[in-house]
């Protein structure tokens, strides 16, 4: 191990700092650009290698106390040194690089929509058995390690409240070596939490849950075993009662471990952006819709909507509200792979716009059959500026144009940034 000398040039689209040594990258992390930092650093490889810092020799006034004790050794935040101006403009600039890197005009991002500490209300949680005690957090940066939490800015009170009874939970039961999952997502003001286990529970840990959700008032304890691909669903070892997502003012039934925006304020953004729109539209398609995030609130304003969703779950739960509702006549809603049956070119052809937010990986082959239709306006949301990209590309190769992209901060001090993008028809 050798200790440099660096200036930090800029921060990385992963929150790393970005120096040069000898005309090769240094990334170190957790610095400040326009910061002398000494670091160690290792071995390069492919021209780059990762340093440590080991202490700021000139500290740039960008530069500000972290928000919790934990920054640094866990990995579920990456960038807490920086002041608000340098950190909205960082993470507006990871999707115009993003953009740029396939050729896209970026004139048309908007200033980052700003998240907000205490608000996350779905997480997962990593936990081990060790020999002094069960451990709950998040894994450490490039580890399996986990770094046993005793705060978290980012979590929603309800939420962050829970920990110390489930860490007590599963060290009851687990056993040394055993490792779990803990999901958690905070509904219309009810609990859902989802363990994640390699073996089964057995009577008495299901007689414990049960006690734990009547003692803690948990509307809902489901069971998965971890990295079973024969079955996503979650077992319910006990529902007291159902657990509910407002979605505008329309409560939704959810399933164990759904899909939910991360944050309350995220979603309520995205909706504004997505109804604006396509304010002008009567027949509207929504791919990858979930549960109903924005099919509920657009059947409600009037417009006509068709739904697809791989988890039929989701779909059960959309047709189950819309029927609650009174909304059955104003939208449809399938169970459909988009990935192995996407709708193709003529089935946009009687639409005036299309919503899509898929997964982190994109819309995969369905965007192709997208580009190739007429239909008018295309909202996309995601979760991942380098998918949307991939595909806004080939949506743009086709005779769109990118009207407008707002950035949304729902992964507070993470790489992740959310976005929610126009493209209009050009050439029809």
């Amino acid at each position: 191990m050798t200790e440099i000398d660096v200036n930090i040039l800029a921060l990385g689209s992963k929150g790393d700092g970005v120096a040069l040594s000898n005309g090769s990258k240094v990334f170190v992390p957790f610095s400040v650009p326009g910061e002398l930092v000494r670091v160690r650093i290792g071995e390069f490889e492919n021209g780059s290698c990762r340093g440590e810092i080991q202490s700021v020799l000139i500290k740039n006034m960008d530069r500000k106390t972290p928000a919790c004790d934990h920054f640094t050794i866990c990995g579920g935040c990456a960038v807490q040194q920086l002041n608000d101006a340098k950190y909205n403009s960082w993470k507006r600039r990871i999707i115009i690089e993003k953009l740029r890197r396939h050729k896209i005009e970026s004139g048309c991002v908007k200033p980052l929509i700003s998240g907000h500490s205490s608000k996350r209300r779905r997480v997962r949680f990593s936990a081990r058995r060790l020999a002094s005690g069960t451990i709950v957090g998040f894994k450490k940066f490039g580890s399996n390690q986990i770094v046993d939490l005793k705060c978290c800015p980012v979590v929603v009170d309800k939420i962050w409240m829970l920990v110390p009874q489930i860490r007590a939970l599963l060290n009851s039961f687990l056993k040394v070596r055993d490792r779990a999952e803990i999901g958690l997502i905070l509904g219309d003001g009810e609990i859902d939490i989802t363990l994640l286990t390699y073996e089964e529970p057995n009577l008495s840990f299901r007689e414990a849950i049960s006690d734990f959700a009547i003692e803690h008032d948990i509307a809902r304890i489901c069971w998965r075993k971890i990295k079973d691909k024969s079955s996503n669903k979650a077992e319910p070892l006990i529902q007291r009662r159902p657990v509910k997502v407002k979605y505008d003012k329309y409560l939704v039934q959810i399933p164990p471990d759904a899909f939910v925006q991360p944050t309350a304020l995220g979603e309520e953004i995205l909706r504004k952006h997505v109804m604006h729109a396509v304010s002008g539209a009567t027949k509207i398609i929504e791919l990858f819709s979930g549960c109903g995030t924005f099919t509920l609130p657009l059947a409600g304003h009037g417009f006509q909507v068709s739904a697809f969703d791989i988890e039929e779950e989701h779909i059960g739960s959309l047709l189950q509200a819309a029927r609650a509702h009174g909304l059955e006549n104003k939208l449809t809603a399938n169970t459909r792979d988009l990935y192995r049956r996407p709708l193709i070119a003529n089935d946009f052809s009687n639409v005036d716009a299309v919503i899509l937010n898929p997964p982190r990986s994109g819309a995969g082959t369905q965007i192709i059959h997208l580009a190739e239709s007429n239909a008018p306006v295309v909202v996309y949301v995601s979760c991942n500026p380098s998918s949307f990209a991939q595909d806004a590309v080939k949506l743009i190769e086709f005779g769109y144009i990118l009207e407008e992209l707002v950035p949304v901060d729902q992964f507070l001090w993470s790489p992740h940034v959310e976005l929610v993008a126009v493209l209009k028809k050009v050439n029809t």
